[in-house]
């Protein structure tokens, strides 16, 4: 267990999925099919919002998956898988975020 977690959400759904996802795929992530991309993009972007949810901000969270991805060696196969899963981290962040902001008043 990475201890850049907060232990308060160590075992939260969304991260426990996004591992089991990690881990199953981490032998095939040098070549990811559509359904194993668009699998590990759903469970990574709910992750993502749960590490939101408790407030921690994107550098943060980018640390996390990496570090969660480097956990289930999936690193170790393809620095473009790494580079794609960072990039919808990112962009489902502050997806999030504007999901979840009020709109300024007119």
């Amino acid at each position: 267990m990475s201890t850049l977690v907060p232990s308060d959400m160590a075992e939260t759904p969304g991260l426990d999925a996004l591992r089991i996802v990690l881990r199953a795929l981490s032998p095939r992530a040098h070549a990811l099919t559509t359904a194993d991309s668009d699998l590990l993009r759903r469970r990574l972007c709910a992750a993502v919002d749960e590490l939101k949810h408790y407030g921690l901000p994107a550098e943060r969270v980018v640390i996390v998956v990496k570090q969660l991805a480097t956990d289930a060696g999936f690193g170790q196969h393809t620095e473009e898988s790494l580079r794609k899963m960072i990039s919808w981290c990112i962009e489902e962040y502050y997806s999030f975020l504007a999901r979840t902001t009020p709109p300024e008043p007119a």
